[in-house]
């Protein structure tokens, strides 16, 4: 984009304004030559104001169109996603009644009569019902989490608590040939992945659950 002169145009606009004003303040008609600078002013005011608003357009389809076409970097493709499932928050907390004959609806009354997160200050940023007449109760910080945890222990005598479990993913394995075991994809799994030979719990959970050796693309599902 070609520099502007700020002071020429500001000039510039200044004559165009003392032209206009001598044939707004003329007595009586004004003479031929105060109509055409006046006719020239207004031509130049519109010109300044196009190159304004086209200048204005052109800078902000330029802003777009960089924020449109740049390419993210590797680290922000590689970095992990900040998405939290908000059943599965660290901060979380699922209550419960003691005894069986509470719904989800009472043990939520009961958190806001006998608990009151407001009076002992916990920050709660939802509680939702769930199954099996439980409560999800989302709070904002571990902080929060610890103070809600001790009221319970201290002034609900009928709720327990319990944290949230995240479910194993399942994996499918495609392509496999059909004479291979189901143990014998298991320990291809540890040999190719010696950095997880440690994880003896992770192991100890992961189990095949069905086999698909019929289908056009047969697979393992685990």
């Amino acid at each position: 984009m070609a520099a502007i002169d700020v002071d020429a145009s500001f000039r510039s606009l200044e004559d165009c304004f003392e032209n206009l004003d001598n044939v707004l303040n003329c007595a009586g008609n004004p003479s031929k030559k105060l109509r055409e600078d006046a006719r020239t002013a207004l031509g130049k005011l519109k010109s300044y104001i196009l190159k304004s608003v086209n200048g204005s357009a052109d800078l902000k389809n330029s802003d777009v169109a960089s924020a449109s076409f740049a390419k993210p970097s590797y680290a922000s493709i590689v970095a992990p996603s900040t998405f939290e499932n908000a059943s599965h928050s660290l901060n979380n907390v699922i209550v419960c009644a003691n005894e069986n004959n509470f719904t989800s609806e009472e043990v939520r009354q009961i958190i806001r009569t006998e608990l009151n997160p407001r009076k002992i200050q916990v920050g709660v940023k939802k509680m939702r019902t769930i199954n099996n007449n439980r409560v999800l109760v989302q709070c904002v910080s571990k902080e929060d989490k610890d103070r809600f945890l001790t009221a319970i222990k201290e002034k609900a005598n009928t709720l327990k608590v319990s944290s949230p479990k995240k479910r194993n993913p399942n994996v499918l394995l495609k392509n496999l040939p059909n004479e291979i075991s189901d143990h014998d994809v298991l320990q291809l799994l540890k040999d190719q992945n010696p950095e997880l030979e440690e994880k003896v719990q992770f192991w100890e959970e992961t189990k095949i659950r069905f086999t698909l050796k019929n289908s056009k693309t047969p697979g393992i599902w685990f």
